[in-house]
């Protein structure tokens, strides 16, 4: 397997992957970096049973989801800042203020509201059946054609277009449940 064509082949699409699923331009390009680590460190065990590129993303849907956990991790762990908190010695403010001028830099309200809508969406994919949220992810995330995805999960065209209406129907069912679409939980 010629590792150097292969990175020179995918590189680029594994990166617009994860920045496709929100991630800067810099967190894009070190976790395609450790996609391409795992890729090189897995191809003996390459067997191919299926299609390099499907292999590829594969490999990248799986840093994408220990990034996911890693970063729930962190959130968990994080210490919790009271909003009636005095203000600094430091330099004058509290911790709201502090808050509000971090989320005034660099983002608008709106990109913040639409950031988190689509949050809420990416956690909610999990709660799919496997097969249909596969079959979502190639078509959002990937952006392949239905011919395509039917062909990578050996079903029909007509399995594919069901699979992502009901998976949609599904999501916006979970959305509607409540906040984060996650009630009950």
């Amino acid at each position: 397997m010629d590792l150097d064509r292969l990175f020179a082949e995918h590189y680029d699409s594994v990166v617009w992957f994860f920045r496709r699923h929100g991630f800067t331009h810099q967190e894009a390009l070190d976790l395609a970096q450790e996609s391409f680590l795992r890729i090189h460190l897995g191809a003996e065990g390459f067997r191919g049973d299926s299609d390099v590129k499907t292999w590829i993303y594969v490999i990248a849907a799986n840093v994408y989801r220990n990034e996911i956990r890693r970063r729930r991790a962190l959130r968990r762990d994080a210490a919790e800042v009271s909003l009636d908190e005095p203000a600094d010695a430091e330099d004058g403010r509290g911790s709201l203020e502090r808050n509000a001028a971090a989320a005034a830099s660099g983002r608008q309200l709106e990109q913040l509201a639409a950031r988190d809508d689509l949050l809420r969406l990416r956690r909610l994919v999990p709660r799919l059946p496997p097969r249909m949220q596969q079959i979502f992810r190639l078509r959002m995330s990937q952006q392949r054609s239905y011919q395509e995805i039917a062909s990578l999960m050996q079903v029909s065209v007509q399995t594919v277009k069901s699979q992502i209406h009901q998976a949609r129907r599904r999501l916006e069912g979970m959305l509607e449940e409540g906040p984060g679409g996650e009630a009950g939980e």
